[in-house]
């Protein structure tokens, strides 16, 4: 009986080892999850930043053509 109370008492050490590996993998698993929806969330908003930085360029860029055109309207005008 001695022999099987020892392999008793192994098998209860092996199980409370694995519940604890198993509870740490969940761990694990989660922390990859809520890390991968991170970079997900940043490539985002690197995307939207690099849109508006686009846009604000090519809106500055029409906006002095425009006051270039202006400009040049109004000397035509004044020399007409």
């Amino acid at each position: 009986m001695s022999r099987q109370s020892t392999v008793d008492e192994q098998e209860v050490i092996i199980l409370e080892e694995n519940s604890s590996l198993v509870s740490t993998n969940d761990d694990l698993k989660e922390l990859c999850l809520l890390l991968d929806e991170e970079r997900y969330k940043m490539h985002q908003l690197a995307e939207q930043w690099k849109h508006f930085g686009t846009s604000t360029i090519n809106n500055s860029v029409v906006q002095r053509l425009c006051d270039h055109v202006l400009v040049f309207e109004l000397f035509s005008f004044h020399w007409n």
